[in-house]
């Protein structure tokens, strides 16, 4: 049964109850037990955020070709990191909140202008550094293709691979760009102040390669946007949204120690709250009413909505 067929259901029921109770009763169930059948069948596992977080923007380097950035910076605000990509893969790592035995990456484009093209991605459990765990990397598709384009404004669910995840582990996803972010005519989706430390590859598709040959380092996540796992009942996620205290500003880089980090490692510690995944939406600098510069992102009151 479709969502609009729900829909429907109901604004018959409603026509019908002040005249035959009895009748609309009826009508309403028989629209409604396919649709009480499936959400039985869907009550074993669901998908969940494990880890996840807030996106911000970069300006472009080159002239804007179409629509101007959402906001321009004013004068004297600090610009998100420089670092440009050029057929290289960056290699970026997050930490899981909750165990899932199926995973799959959702990527952001929301502030793009212009799209943008993926070669390939994977995803992996890291081991250490820039190394992943021998044995665990997979290919991310996307409709069944290993190269996808991400529309301007929007963003991109892969497919889910078989993996299992534990809490608290680091995955490393891969994402080749072919094209050279210094040259694209439109602002590139971030989180700028990540506390982690992402891997730029020398010029190749490196995505999923076992010695993955550093460039540079940096510590912003690119076009990332959350990750989530096939979860059992009765997962549920927690969003915390703020401004750089939560984000984690001068935490440590690399030691998840951000507030929502101790959180999510309280929660796994005990077994009745272990389902509760932690999902950071913190964005250094926000405001609850106003923009001042694209790193700081879009205000609180609009983002909670």
């Amino acid at each position: 049964m479709t969502g609009s067929g729900w829909l429907g259901a109901k604004s018959v029921s409603f026509s019908l109850m002040t005249q035959r109770p009895s009748v609309a009763l009826l009508l309403l169930l028989t629209f409604c037990l396919p649709e009480i059948a499936w959400a039985q069948a869907q009550t074993r596992e669901r998908w969940v955020g494990t880890w996840g977080t807030a996106d911000t923007w970069r300006p472009p380097a080159a002239p804007v070709a179409t629509t101007a950035p959402p906001l321009a910076p004013p004068a004297g605000a600090a610009p998100p990191a420089s670092l440009q990509a050029s057929n290289q893969t960056l290699r970026q790592v997050v930490r899981t909140s909750v165990r899932g035995d199926r995973v799959r990456v959702v990527l952001s484009n929301v502030f793009g202008t212009l799209p943008i093209t993926i070669g390939s991605a994977h995803v992996a459990l890291r081991e250490r550094g820039a190394a992943i765990v021998p044995g665990s990397d997979r290919t991310l598709l996307f409709g069944g293709r290993s190269e996808a384009t991400i529309p301007a404004g929007a963003v991109l669910v892969s497919d889910p691979v078989a993996l299992g995840v534990a809490p608290l582990a680091d995955l490393a996803i891969d994402l080749y760009l072919p094209g050279n972010t210094a040259t694209w005519s439109s602002p590139l989706t971030l989180h700028g102040a990540a506390a982690a430390t992402s891997f730029l590859s020398s010029a190749g598709d490196f995505a999923g390669a076992a010695a993955f040959p550093v460039a540079s380092t940096m510590t912003s996540w690119w076009l990332l946007s959350r990750v989530e796992v096939a979860a059992a009942r009765p997962t549920r996620a927690i969003v915390t949204i703020g401004d750089s205290i939560t984000d984690g500003t001068r935490s440590t880089a690399d030691s998840n120690n951000r507030w929502p980090d101790e959180l999510s490692r309280r929660l796994q510690s005990q077994a009745a709250t272990a389902s509760l995944a932690i999902v950071n939406a913190a964005i250094a600098g926000n405001r609850v009413l106003s923009e001042q510069a694209p790193n700081f992102g879009i205000n609180a009151l609009a983002r909670f909505d």
